[in-house]
């Protein structure tokens, strides 16, 4: 909800500033609204913390821009992505009180009695750490009950920034732009339990005696996500094109270092302390 307000705030503002334009001019006023744009993101996370890889994924997200003369600006943005990420026994490290005093216990009872088969083997739930119970598959002892777990984790990003920037016409219709960016992005980190389930039933009477019958379902189990506000100061270096009066195409690249949060839970759990936005976009002109 966070993101429609502010992709709605910047059409709502790009659609009154038009409204109270007569005509267009080549020479822009002060604060005069230059443009609206949409855009979608690739997006890696840098400098992961311990333990962590691969924090990646996309988004999208709009901006508005108002000129301060020919050469410089400012723009305000929004915009919403979803990103994953691995993480070495992510069970564990997220404290999650009801998998350690009820979850997994639990397990143990599904699959009939504190031993079971691990891979083929025969070995003891009560004493193997929550890292290899997430690591393969589980038989009960009796056969009537197997199941997988696998951990799975995701970062919801909500990143709002004010810019201001400056533009060279490098060629006629093709500017490189220059953008130092401060950030605010609400952040909202999530575990679930993927959980593969198989339970047998052996047929007594009937033509089907004798035979065995597998019943298999899944769900994700969630734990409580985890929330907070971190503060970043980067750089963007962009790259456009117009293709008519009205439309120009872009490319950027976008780095932000987080530099501080409301609070310091709330940067502890952001997995990464940088991060790279890849952006292609559409830009309308006023």
């Amino acid at each position: 909800m966070r993101i429609v307000r502010m992709i709605a705030a910047c059409m709502i503002l790009a659609g009154a500033a038009a409204h109270a334009q007569d005509a267009r001019s080549s020479d822009r006023g002060f604060l005069e609204l230059e443009h609206v744009g949409a855009k979608g993101s690739y997006i890696l996370g840098l400098n992961e913390k311990s333990e962590v890889s691969n924090v990646k994924g996309f988004g999208g997200g709009a901006e508005a821009r108002f000129a301060l003369d020919e050469m410089f600006f400012v723009e305000i943005g929004g915009s919403y992505g979803k990103v994953t990420l691995d993480e070495k026994d992510p069970i564990t490290k997220w404290n999650w009180e009801y998998w350690k005093r009820l979850y997994r216990n639990y397990i143990v009872l599904w699959l009939g009695s504190d031993s079971a088969y691990f891979n083929g083997r025969l070995i003891t739930l009560r004493n193997i750490s929550n890292e290899q119970l997430t690591a393969g598959r589980y038989t009960g002892k009796d056969s009537l009950y197997s199941v997988e777990l696998h951990p799975r984790q995701y970062l919801n990003v909500y990143p709002f920034s004010i810019s201001v920037g400056a533009r060279y016409e490098v060629i006629d219709a093709v500017t490189v732009e220059g953008i130092v960016t401060g950030t605010v992005m609400p952040f909202e980190r999530n575990l679930y339990l993927d959980e593969s389930w198989s339970k047998r039933r052996r047929v007594d009477v009937g033509p089907d005696s004798g035979n065995y019958y597998y019943f298999n379902y899944g769900f994700r189990n969630y734990a409580n996500p985890r929330r907070g506000t971190a503060f970043g100061l980067g750089g963007t270096v962009v790259a456009t094109a117009d293709v008519s009066d009205m439309f120009t195409l872009y490319a950027s690249a976008h780095y932000t270092q987080f530099t501080a949060a409301l609070r310091k839970d709330s940067y502890d759990i952001l997995p990464m302390e940088s991060i790279l936005l890849l952006n292609a976009g559409i830009r309308i002109r006023y």
